[in-house]
């Protein structure tokens, strides 16, 4: 199985959405405005390209510089950090409410195949007896992003709680002079849970050797702190496909040969890639290495641009 039909296993997920149970229970949540090494394969790296997984692992392989003069938003290296940093405090906060209510077993749960080479982190491991008695579940926890949910706010009386025209003086039901407040009245989750953060969980479930029956993807909004949980169970055949990618990537890290790309178009500007086959490329921090050769045939001034910042950095 090549890795294009490995992404097309995605179609075959039916997710089994459960949100009231786990936060009717789970209260208390605000509103709010690398395990791998140079000898095992991350558990998050699993459904990546096997050309970027590559990249990982040679240390000739170079990271896309950053031109001075670009005008691009995601040239900028502080992009990283910003969100990087939001998304480990809202799994801290998660997991601190969790501790809270008494329902975490273990936070930072290690997982590792020394025959496969592969390990990772899971962010915790919870237990709910009031609903699923001693079962216990691994659950990964992520931030998602405003576009993932459709928000619909309102203005209304701090006293009473009714509908209030935000530049009102006196509230017309209970005659409060208090400032009306915009509150988040309904958040409705329109996204399908990632089929990276999916394979990662999958993995967990799978390396514990059947420990776990199932696991839970737990994504909190970063605008609103809506959150939406979703139940992931074992399948044989997409891990079974993360497993022959990671076997055949081994085989070419034992031969120090790069392997095949597995998409053939991107379209590059003078500032950099602009379109590309799978969207996978466009965020790949090895993008130029890999393109290169076609960067060089068909974009010589952007190609003169990364070989003298290469050629900087060193």
């Amino acid at each position: 199985m090549n890795y294009k039909q490995f992404l097309g296993l995605e179609e075959e997920i039916d997710f089994k959405k459960d949100d009231e149970l786990l936060l009717s229970f789970f209260k208390g949540f605000p509103t709010i405005p690398n395990t791998s090494s140079q000898f095992y394969h991350s558990v998050t790296s699993l459904s990546s390209c096997p050309r970027k997984r590559y990249y990982y692992f040679d240390p000739n392989a170079k990271t896309n510089p950053v031109f001075p003069d670009s005008n691009k938003k995601e040239d900028v290296l502080d992009v990283y950090p910003s969100w990087a940093f939001l998304g480990n405090a809202i799994e801290s906060e998660v997991i601190r409410i969790i501790m809270s209510k008494g329902r975490l077993i273990q936070s930072q749960v290690y997982f590792q195949d020394a025959k496969l080479r592969i390990s990772g982190k899971c962010d915790a491991v919870i237990q709910v007896p009031e609903l699923f008695g001693d079962e216990l579940i691994p659950t990964e926890i992520k931030s998602a992003g405003k576009y993932a949910y459709e928000s619909n706010y309102q203005w209304q009386c701090i006293q009473c709680q009714r509908k209030r025209w935000w530049n009102s003086n006196v509230c017309s039901y209970c005659s409060s002079s208090e400032p009306a407040e915009k509150v988040l009245v309904s958040a409705r989750c329109d996204m399908r849970p990632k089929y990276d953060n999916f394979c990662q969980i999958l993995a967990y479930l799978h390396l514990s050797g059947g420990a776990y029956k199932r696991g839970l993807l737990w994504y909190y909004a970063k605008d609103n702190g809506h959150q939406s949980l979703y139940w992931v169970y074992p399948n044989e055949r997409i891990w079974n496909a993360m497993v022959e990618l990671t076997k055949e990537l081994d085989a070419y890290l034992e031969m120090q040969m790069v392997p095949p790309r597995p998409f053939k178009k991107a379209v590059f500007d003078d500032d950099g890639l602009r379109e590309a086959e799978d969207w996978r490329c466009k965020y790949c921090e090895f993008s130029f290495f890999c393109w290169q050769d076609l960067i060089e045939k068909f974009k010589p001034v952007l190609y003169e641009k990364i070989m003298e910042a290469w050629k900087n950095e060193d």
